[in-house]
Parts: C-alpha cells; sequence; structure tokens
C-alpha cells in the first residue's frame, strides 16, 4: 500500500488501467492517470480546474470528462500526463537536408509510427520538465524561483 506523510493514497486511473509511471516516486495524496480520448483517441489529456471541479480535456478535439476530483485538490494531485506538445531549446536545431531526408524516409518505411509523446508527471500542477520545457502556453509549466 502506497503512504504520503501516514496517509493513504489515492489512485484514479480514467480509461487506463495502469499507471505509465509506476517507478516514479510518490509525494501527493492522489495519484491520477488517464487513457486516450474516447472521441477521438489522442493520447493527451489534461487535468484543469473548470469551476469547483477537475475535468479532463482533450489536447486535440477539446472534449472533456469529468471527475470526481475537486479543483481545490489540486495541490495534493500527482497526474500522469502525456504529453504531445513539449518544446524543448534542441527543437529549434537545423537539420542537414540529408538528415532530414533519411528521416522523413525512415517515418514513411515505418507501419505503425505516431508522433512522438511521452509521460511526464505533474505535481501539484507543475510540470516535472518545466524547467526545460518552453511551451510558455502550458497551463503545468511554471518555472522554479
Amino acid at each position: 500500500m502506497l503512504t504520503v506523510d501516514g496517509r493513504k493514497v489515492v489512485v484514479m486511473g480514467f480509461g487506463e488501467s495502469e499507471d505509465p509511471m509506476p517507478d516514479r516516486t510518490q509525494y501527493t495524496r492522489f495519484r491520477v492517470f488517464a487513457g486516450e480520448c474516447q472521441k477521438c483517441r489522442c493520447p493527451g489529456r489534461k487535468l484543469l480546474p473548470s469551476g469547483p471541479e477537475l475535468i479532463l480535456v482533450c489536447d486535440a478535439c477539446g472534449d472533456f470528462q469529468a471527475t470526481s476530483l475537486h479543483a481545490d485538490d489540486l495541490p495534493e494531485i500527482t497526474y500522469v500526463y502525456w504529453c504531445n506538445s513539449s518544446y524543448f531549446a534542441t527543437d529549434d536545431v537545423v537539420l542537414s537536408a540529408e538528415d532530414e531526408k533519411k528521416i522523413e524516409e525512415l517515418v514513411a518505411e515505418a507501419d505503425d509510427y505516431e508522433p512522438p509523446h511521452w509521460a511526464v508527471m505533474i505535481v501539484g500542477g507543475r510540470c516535472s520538465s518545466s524547467d526545460m520545457c518552453q511551451r510558455l502556453k502550458c497551463p503545468y509549466l511554471k518555472k522554479s524561483q
């Protein structure tokens, strides 16, 4: 049983039965993760306040799903989020035409290629990649002081 400061951790999955980052330390009372959008199959859904509640909002189509969580719970929530909109300084590196062509050929040959996305942890509303990511409009981007 997971505990944080002697309190039992509440684990909640929405459309996903397994935590994509089970090896990461738990620091909050709630651990939440969600599967893909039921409407468009996008893997990334943000957990965001909507009035007094927290809802899951799809990155791609904007569809939303209610949760049983309250906006006041946000500081006590670790949310494992499938991010597909990060932006790092290395993303501005310009590839040579030859390298770009090779990458495009590899992608075209792959049968099951999908755009990259990866799990990140949102702890109390702050993304674990905040100090490196430069996607300034992300609601989870909070730089350390």
